[in-house]
């Protein structure tokens, strides 16, 4: 969105809902702190499939991911089954279910909690970094 709008949290937001101090910012400057931030968290980030890394940058860009987090705990145990479980036990999305089941939220967060159930069926093993030769 090319100016400032409300989002469902009545929050003040810009361009692909950039609030607070990355409202100001560019979408790369913000896209590339996150994906830093969700490598710190998941340092082998980049060795996972594309589908997998996009949803966990979004997720960080969100607020979703923490390193105390249960979810991530058991993602980095290799338990992608509880974790994409673990992942929606979480209040904002018990929330909106209850009380905005249309949210786009919601469909975030289940796109990251399919995204790391995916992985798991896949057989859960990061895939090396294909490097040019």
């Amino acid at each position: 969105v090319t100016h400032e709008y409300y989002d469902s949290k009545g929050v003040v937001t810009f361009g692909v809902g950039q609030t607070g101090e990355w409202i100001e910012k560019s979408f790369k400057e913000s896209f590339e702190h996150h994906a830093d931030l969700t490598r710190k968290m998941i340092p082998d980030l980049d060795s996972y499939p594309e589908y997998l890394k996009a949803e966990l940058i979004q997720a960080t860009y969100r607020g979703d991911i923490k390193s105390t987090h249960n979810w991530l705990k058991k993602f980095k145990a290799g338990d992608y089954e509880a974790a994409a479980k673990e992942f929606l036990n979480h209040a904002e999305y018990k929330d909106l279910l209850k009380n905005d089941p249309t949210s786009g939220i919601i469909d975030r967060l289940e796109s990251v909690s399919r995204a790391i159930q995916q992985y798991g069926m896949e057989g859960g093993m990061p895939r090396p970094i294909k490097r040019p030769t």
